[in-house]
């Protein structure tokens, strides 16, 4: 019923975001990765990146645009809202759902 239904969907979202996160550029990945899989906050992503808190942040920010538009492609769509993509992500975060922050 609307359970499984539900229990789908979700499973259909995390498959595509975890795609869309393997396909992002390696450093809009490595940013994602470290600060929403791994929690790490932006000093501590920019320190393993070697870049500054305000470069990650522009990452973040440049990563979720592209996400949110790659997701909308892929379960066809309109483009998530910031608070769901990054529901999402906590949501793959908790399931162990995504990739590795390097190829």
């Amino acid at each position: 019923g609307e359970v499984m239904q539900e229990s789908e969907g979700r499973e259909e979202l995390l498959e595509a975001l975890a795609r869309s996160v393997a396909e992002l550029p390696d450093k809009l990945r490595g940013a994602v990765v470290l600060h929403y899989y791994q929690r790490l906050p932006y000093e501590q992503v920019g320190a393993v990146l070697g870049c500054s808190s305000g470069t990650v942040g522009s990452r973040l920010n440049a990563a979720r645009e592209r996400l949110r538009n790659q997701l909308a492609e892929a379960l066809s769509v309109a483009p998530l809202s910031l608070v769901a993509l990054e529901q999402g992500l906590e949501a793959a975060r908790e399931a162990a759902a995504l990739p590795p922050a390097t190829a």
